[in-house]
């Protein structure tokens, strides 16, 4: 039984392409990470930026020693961010870029050689390098990574992947982001302008600040002509966690989570779930994307609260329209889980600690394929498997929990409408009218083709969209409505007279608006026939 299950396992791998060690043992991905980790198709460029924001008060700052950092009144967050790159440009680097560019409070042209002499003194000094030799850090921090500095983007838009701040620094997310990218992801680790986030954050308004930062961050990087604004992706680790599921309750444009060891599964009553529950932006109703939650097994210090024997569930069974997978790692602690860095030159732990990077971001890569890039077989294969996979010998252990049926909301009209296009969109409203409360309308309609006209310029795909409201709700003005505006935006005005006269005949015959609506409605489009 154990051999057909471990025989199944190995299917399901391939079949969702994740290729957990190279053939010939050659390939080296990353010189700092694991050599059997395997490399995307693309080459990855690097940059950092500061970005302002004058329209609110900065939150005091403090270095590793816990002294307040001086800095301008205004709000700067610092956000590293990687991309698939044209091959060939850029500047290399070592890992040792990465380490000097989180100089707290100092932007990238501020740091003196003093600050590049404490930022390496910081990160030798980590609890989690601690017993390794100077030899091994000097080598380590020598490293050269995959990221080139500057390096030209590749001209079309990528997923998005934010890395909440919080606990640790980029140099640790680093070959989690450099790998990612790889396949295709822009990934961005934002650092919250609260603190350093060696404490991770300790109360809710923190918590808000860094929800803030992120989302600063997001609107920042939407402007980038390679990024796909509308398809974000959360990786937290620790606190980040609880980060990612409240932007994933502020934000449809979310449309996955991985949880690390998050906090928003921990009982701890100052950070854990007990604290998220409270926010003011919580709303479990809106949790509706899928989570992909990592746990460790071993026994911890009583301040991390992240064991299953002491974590609560309570997050993930709130979030009823959430599908949840959790795997759990036997052998794992809450340090050995959060990158590719840590205890990588520590003794003793180096080769355990590869193991559990290949299944976090070989599994964490199947789950963005499927939740990002619409590749619906990827978690359906995972998900139909037996709990127990047999990695590395029962290494670890996948949990499932199947959302409620829940309405459908703008981004599930989105992926059915770029996944199996106008007819599946037809086909998914057509279902929901059948249904005993029907959910679709022409606004939840309206508001998804105006995205596309508007936000992106892609008039033609707005207009299938509000054809179909307008043939699915012949009662209803707003689909031939919505039809009239975009056909004067591309100038073809005898369709644009068209609808705008097909909406003036079913608003005369609307007797849901009182009279004084009516008039208004009649009034615009009135004007418009006019032009």
């Amino acid at each position: 039984m154990r051999r057909h299950v471990l025989s199944l396992l190995n299917i399901v791998l391939i079949y969702i392409g994740l290729a957990v060690f190279c053939p010939d043992g050659a390939t080296q991905a990353f010189q700092f990470l694991d050599p059997q980790l395997k490399k995307g198709d693309f080459s990855v460029g690097y940059k950092r930026a500061t970005i302002n924001d004058f329209s609110a008060t900065a939150a005091p700052r403090f270095d590793y020693q816990g002294n307040q950092i001086e800095q301008k009144h205004y709000r700067t967050v610092p956000v590293s961010y990687w991309y698939p790159s044209k091959d060939g440009t850029g500047s290399e680097q070592t890992l040792r870029n990465y380490v000097y560019s989180y100089a707290p409070g100092k932007g990238t042209d501020e740091i003196t050689d003093i600050d590049r002499q404490k930022a390496i003194e910081n990160f030798n000094g980590y609890p989690l390098q601690q017993g390794a030799k100077e030899e091994d850090l000097a080598n380590l921090l020598s490293s050269p990574v995959v990221a080139k500095k500057n390096a030209q983007p590749i001209n079309q838009r990528f997923p998005l992947i934010v890395i909440p701040g919080g606990f640790y620094a980029n140099f640790f997310v680093a070959p989690t982001a450099e790998f990612l990218a790889s396949h295709g992801y822009v990934v961005a680790y934002i650092n919250d302008s609260a603190s350093t986030g060696i404490a991770g954050y300790a109360n809710e308004k923190d918590l808000l600040w860094r929800l803030a930062d992120l989302k600063l961050a997001i609107n920042y990087l939407a402007q980038k002509p390679f990024v796909q604004w509308n398809n974000i992706g959360v990786w937290g680790y620790h606190s980040g966690g609880s980060v990612g599921a409240l932007l994933q309750m502020q934000s449809d444009n979310v449309r996955g989570v991985v949880s690390v060891e998050g906090s928003e599964g921990w009982t701890r009553e100052s950070t854990g779930y007990p604290l998220l529950s409270k926010n003011s932006l919580y709303d479990p109703a809106r949790a509706r994307v899928p989570y992909l939650r990592f746990q460790s097994l071993k026994a911890e210090p009583d301040w991390y609260i992240s064991t299953p024997d002491k974590t609560t569930w309570a997050f993930y069974e709130q979030a009823k329209y959430a599908d949840v997978y959790r795997i759990i790692l036997a052998d794992s602690e809450h340090d050995d889980m959060g990158d590719g860095v840590r205890n990588k030159v520590a003794p003793g732990k180096a080769s355990a600690h590869n193991v559990e990077q290949r299944l976090l971001l070989n599994y964490g890569l199947a789950f963005f394929k499927s939740t990002l890039s619409q590749d619906r077989h990827a978690l359906k294969a995972i998900r139909e498997q037996p709990q127990f996979f047999g990695f590395e010998q029962d290494f670890a252990k996948l949990e499932f929990k199947a959302a409620l049926p829940r309405p459908p909301a703008k981004h599930d009209l989105r992926r059915e409408f770029e996944v199996g296009g106008i007819d599946a969109l037809r086909n998914m409203v057509i279902e929901n009218l059948k249904g005993e409360n029907p959910s679709i309308n022409t606004k939840l309609l309206g508001d998804l083709a105006q995205d596309f006209v508007w936000a992106e310029k892609q008039e033609e795909k707005g207009l299938q969209i509000v054809k179909v409201a307008t043939e699915l709700f012949p009662d209803d003005y707003w689909g031939p409505y919505l039809a009239g505006v975009i056909y004067n935006r591309i100038k073809d005005y005898k369709n644009k007279r068209h609808f705008y006269t097909l909406a003036k005949q079913r608003l005369l015959d609307d007797k849901t608006f009182d009279q004084a609506q009516k008039e208004t409605r009649l009034d615009r489009i009135n004007k418009a026939l006019e032009l």
